[in-house]
């Protein structure tokens, strides 16, 4: 790999990390805040109408937006064809999902989601906007403008939010901060871009980016509809607080991925894309990311896991404490899906997106028949229950697909990985021991001391385990 391309590595990840630690300190701060303020039937009502416009918002980008940032040579009239095709589909959706709101009111019961759907589906003109001029700004890959933009968005749509929840405004406060922050970040892009669309439009041209484009919408939309099938399921078949409560705990759930695997995606695919012909530098780079994500995101998902029910009394409220149980079971699976969704990487970088699609394909019919299952015979708690045991037995088969298209097996991986997973063994027996002899107070005080004494046994862990991995981190923060 070029110097040149390791510099903008370095850099892509020192600006993606900074951006997410402070923007998730605010997304973290101003959430359980609202949270508190508002309560789960809330979440549950707005989650209803997002679980629609979630799955239709990847039809704004249509897969296009990854095309520009995967193609080497993409000129400017594909780049402009790409945006006034992003305008036409955002138009589209807004028209289908405004005419289209009594619809979802009626599936789940609640007139009041006609209107709230309306106000929504202003998102997708706002989107479709902004797909390209993010998508040359991460090809770019100039992600200390797109840090500075998301900070604005976040603080000015939270704020806004929150102090329409003081107002007792309710979901609309979560309605305005939906359409606030891609409204703050598009205006701030477009301010701040030197490329504008030209009035052309080339069908010749599209057929050269559509049918990647298509196979990354295929696939982001199955794996969509795999993650969110539950909270179809439970909006339809549960009610809007159960939502609430399981929306909220995915949240937290998510937090891994947003934070760190999709900070590696976001520098590395671009990165990767580069040197797609050099398939073992492309190995190399891979092993070394997810020895460092796996480093993270296991002791914070695993040990949020073993005082979930401390965490959610303490941030969220007792009206929130339903939460707990679901929290723990998902913030396990946390820790393994942080180093599986990593696997975009590999597919996307190595223009593999159709076969990325048919594992996707077959991995969310599983899912969805666990979920239906699980709701049918346990509620939400046997939703979630059934969400972890099938994830974790589909993981060999879904992980070895993609890895040996950088000649590499899922053993060598754990082996690699070895050092946090004996940490988080460790962590485990210890709060088991601890928590037979000591009962710890449900305050700030006790709950930090359950958290040092998990990451004082990690760290000692991983030091007898594999020192270098700790020298490693030390001489790349020096750099």
């Amino acid at each position: 790999m070029s110097q040149h391309i390791n510099q903008k590595i370095k850099s892509g990840l020192a600006w993606s990390f900074i951006n997410q630690l402070i923007g998730q300190l605010l997304f973290v701060g101003f959430n359980i805040y609202l949270s508190r303020i508002l309560g789960p039937a809330s979440f549950g009502l707005t989650g209803m109408v997002t679980i629609f416009s979630g799955f239709a918002s990847y039809f704004v980008d249509a897969g296009l937006g990854t095309a520009v940032i995967q193609k080497a040579d993409i000129s400017n009239i594909q780049v402009s064809t790409v945006f006034w095709v992003n305008v036409f589909m955002g138009l589209l959706l807004f028209l289908l999902f405004f005419f289209g709101a009594p619809a979802i009111a009626v599936f789940y019961h609640h007139a009041q989601l006609i209107l709230l759907t309306r106000v929504i589906s202003f998102s997708f003109i706002i989107s479709a906007l902004c797909v390209v001029q993010n998508a040359l700004v991460m090809k770019q890959m100039n992600f200390k403008r797109k840090t500075i933009i998301n900070w604005a968005a976040i603080f000015i749509a939270y704020t806004v939010a929150i102090v329409m929840a003081r107002l007792h405004m309710g979901y609309w406060a979560i309605a305005a901060y939906l359409l606030l922050n891609p409204l703050v970040s598009g205006i701030l892009i477009w301010l701040s871009a030197t490329w504008r669309p030209s009035m052309q439009f080339s069908f010749k041209e599209f057929k050269k980016i559509a049918p990647f484009g298509l196979n990354v919408l295929g696939d982001s939309s199955v794996n969509y509809w795999a993650r969110n099938a539950d909270n179809f399921l439970i909006g339809k078949f549960l009610s809007d607080v159960d939502l609430g409560i399981y929306s909220r705990a995915y949240s937290i759930m998510m937090l891994p991925m947003k934070n760190i695997s999709s900070v590696i995606t976001t520098v590395m695919f671009p990165a990767f894309s580069s040197i797609q012909n050099n398939v073992a530098t492309v190995k190399q780079y891979y092993i070394a990311t997810i020895r460092y994500v796996a480093l993270l995101c296991f002791p914070l998902m695993v040990g949020l896991s073993l005082v979930a029910s401390d965490f959610t009394y303490i941030f969220f409220g007792q009206k929130w404490m339903a939460m707990a149980g679901i929290l723990k079971w998902l913030c396990l699976l946390a820790a393994v899906q942080s180093v599986m969704s990593l696997n975009n990487i590999i597919y996307r970088s190595l223009g593999q997106a159709k076969t990325a699609f048919r594992v996707s394909i077959a991995v969310s019919a599983v899912l969805v028949i666990s979920f239906s299952l699980g709701i049918y015979f346990g509620g939400l708690n046997g939703l979630v229950i059934a969400y972890f045991v099938v994830s974790l037995l589909l993981m060999p088969i879904v992980y070895q697909t993609a890895l040996r298209l950088i000649n590499t097996t899922v053993l060598e991986v754990v082996v690699q990985l070895k050092a946090p997973l004996l940490g988080i063994m460790a962590m485990g027996l210890l709060m088991f021991v601890l928590k037979r002899n000591i009962d710890f107070a449900r305050n700030l005080a006790g709950l930090g001391a359950q958290v040092v004494s998990c990451a004082l046994i990690y760290a000692l862990v991983i030091w007898v385990v594999d020192k270098r991995l700790f020298t490693s981190i030390a001489s790349h923060i020096k750099k």
